[in-house]
């Protein structure tokens, strides 16, 4: 059975389902925030545009959760992120508006033997992206600035694997959701992060 791991080898998530439902790169001031705060504590420098992968949220097993952490960029935040508190590779991300359908990893923060042979979907969140290299890897995926207006946020839900992938589970997990492995934890960090500014 294919697994998520941590680069120390302390963590581990055995995945029921493997195979990403989704992947999409993101420019959003948090999730770049988020990998840079995780790589001030000597986790990996985080690339110039994330990759994100969603996988089912379904663990059959869990291992080292002793080592596990979740943290909030800030107590306004909606996205509870854990990590290995060892080598702060990322072990995964929830969200409300995942449903706790999927959770999600960005690639290049974890050690896994799965393969990626799926190709991204889109790009969100670009404006908030400044880097001009983007639009060099970019090729022939919907673009989103943002989900300020209503139609991008539709067009966006149109795609088939997006819609699939934040839609409600259709039955509950055959082991342990990712957020009822949040919800585990006696508590979550919040690190009262600015929105964009950089962690020290």
């Amino acid at each position: 059975m294919r697994s998520i791991k941590c680069f120390c080898g302390a963590c581990e998530l055995m995945l029921k389902q493997s195979t990403p439902l989704l992947r999409q790169f993101c420019g959003c001031k948090d999730c770049a925030q988020g990998l840079r705060w995780a790589a001030s504590k000597g986790g990996p420098k985080p690339k110039f545009l994330p990759e994100l992968i969603y996988f089912k949220s379904d663990i059959t097993c869990v291992r080292g959760e002793m080592f596990m952490k979740p943290y909030k960029l800030r107590k306004s935040g909606s996205s509870t992120r854990v990590y290995c508190n060892k080598c702060y590779a990322l072990i995964g991300v929830d969200n409300p508006h995942y449903q706790d359908n999927v959770f999600l990893q960005v690639l290049g923060h974890f050690a896994t033997d799965i393969e990626f042979s799926i190709k991204p979907s889109a790009a969100i969140f670009m404006a908030h992206h400044l880097s001009t290299q983007s639009a060099e890897i970019l090729v022939d995926i919907p673009i989103f600035n943002s989900f300020d207006n209503p139609d991008d946020l539709h067009r966006w839900m149109t795609i088939t694997s997006v819609r699939d992938t934040f839609k409600a589970p259709e039955r509950p997990p055959s082991g342990r959701s990712f957020r009822e492995l949040i919800a585990s934890f006696e508590s979550i960090e919040v690190l009262n992060l600015q929105v964009g500014a950089e962690p020290t």
